[in-house]
């Protein structure tokens, strides 16, 4: 587990960068009352501590209404097999 405040630290301080991220078929989305349920094959890529990466993984997000808008509750990524 990563805190979001380590994440936000490593972009505002440029050891993480990212240049693409592009999903990969059609994303699936549940809305249930005041919760979004989103799951998405997704690729990035981009630096880490200025070494070049690239990412192939399933991403399952949670959105909870908040005021007018939607916060992310919860992001949770898995590499995606490549002989899936």
């Amino acid at each position: 587990m990563t805190p979001k405040s380590d994440i936000i630290g490593w972009i505002a301080s440029g050891r993480l960068r990212h240049d693409r991220m592009t999903s990969v078929g059609p994303e699936h989305v549940v809305h249930a009352g005041d919760t979004i349920v989103l799951t998405a094959r997704k690729t990035s890529a981009g630096t880490w501590d200025g070494s070049l990466y690239t990412a192939d993984e399933w991403i399952t997000e949670v959105y909870v209404r908040a005021g007018d808008g939607w916060r992310c509750a919860l992001s949770q990524k898995t590499p995606a097999r490549s002989d899936a």
